[in-house]
């Protein structure tokens, strides 16, 4: 948003970028500027230094493209490696390991999950880099940790699941978190840890971190005016746009009069991508303890 401004201050400066995505973008956004259009391969030397770029369409953005200067052996990687975290410390070693962590694959979830395939291939493109430090787009710039990164960004762009459970719901006068729980309950009696979200208490993205990396899902909701509750409908379609696949799933909900949401979660979990492994567990109006009984027999069935 800057570039008019810098451009009208600095008229003898040209502008690099991405061809052909980051030259249409660019034109369409600020009119004509001195852009230059660089392509894989291409260098600039700017001095006692050289840069070398890299395009990594749809990582995220269809003009994505990383820098790469071999004298200080430093990658500048746009979006890849990146976190939403600001520290009053700029790199890897100076914060604590496990916030970067998961704030790193909050991103990853959240930003990149649906583009896993383009992840491999940047990463592909950059093996044979000798890098020593990454400085990303935003957040903390690595150092001291960049093979670990590295191969956490390997685990998450092929889908590796690890054995746990996320249980998702909302709901109206708790029967539908008593299924919840007794849910999350089945799968740790079973030695699978699992941990519940409220949707009137979680956020959709620390929800999704939680999701990238775990093998089994359940989506619970009650009905009402025959639907699902309006804030599970949007989880589904926050699901489905990262194309979350592979992971194991089934739909659950009380209901007091036809209990259709269950089978629109279940719809839902189909569509983005899930392999449905148990039936939808319907149970109607307040849980007692024989049907939540049954309900944790038939988790158990899943993981046995």
């Amino acid at each position: 948003g800057a570039l008019p401004f810098m451009m009208a201050h600095c008229p003898n400066a040209k502008v690099i970028t991405s061809i052909p995505q980051g030259l249409k973008g660019l034109k369409a956004s600020y009119g004509d500027l001195p852009y230059e259009g660089v392509k894989a391969g291409d260098t600039l030397s700017i001095g006692k230094r050289t840069l070398q770029f890299v395009p990594t369409p749809m990582l995220h953005w269809p003009d994505s493209m990383v820098t790469y200067c071999p004298e200080e052996k430093i990658l500048f990687s746009n979006d890849a490696f990146g976190q939403h975290l600001a520290s009053g410390s700029r790199f890897d070693d100076e914060n604590d390991l496990s916030v970067l962590y998961y704030e790193a694959k909050k991103y990853y979830a959240n930003i990149l999950m649906l583009y896993g395939r383009q992840a491999q291939a940047a990463l592909k493109a950059l093996k044979d880099l000798p890098i020593e430090m990454i400085a990303t787009g935003h957040g903390i710039i690595w150092r001291s940790h960049i093979q670990e990164i590295h191969d956490l960004y390997e685990k998450w762009s092929h889908g590796a699941l690890e054995k746990r459970a996320v249980v998702v719901f909302d709901t109206m006068w708790h029967s539908t978190e008593q299924m919840a729980r007794t849910i999350t309950e089945a799968f740790q009696e079973k030695g699978v840890p699992a941990v519940f979200y409220d949707l009137k208490e979680n956020a959709l993205s620390d929800i999704m971190t939680d999701i990238l990396t775990s093998e089994y899902l359940a989506v619970g909701s009650p009905t009402i005016n025959n639907q699902m509750l309006p804030t599970v409908a949007s989880f589904l379609c926050y699901l489905k746009g990262l194309t979350a696949k592979g992971h194991k799933a089934f739909a659950f909900g009380s209901y007091g009069w036809g209990g259709q949401s269950i089978a629109l979660v279940e719809d839902e979990l189909k569509a983005a991508g899930c392999d449905i492994v148990l039936d939808k567990q319907r149970l109607l109006n307040t849980p007692d303890k024989d049907t939540l009984e049954a309900l944790r027999e038939a988790v158990h069935t899943i993981i046995e």
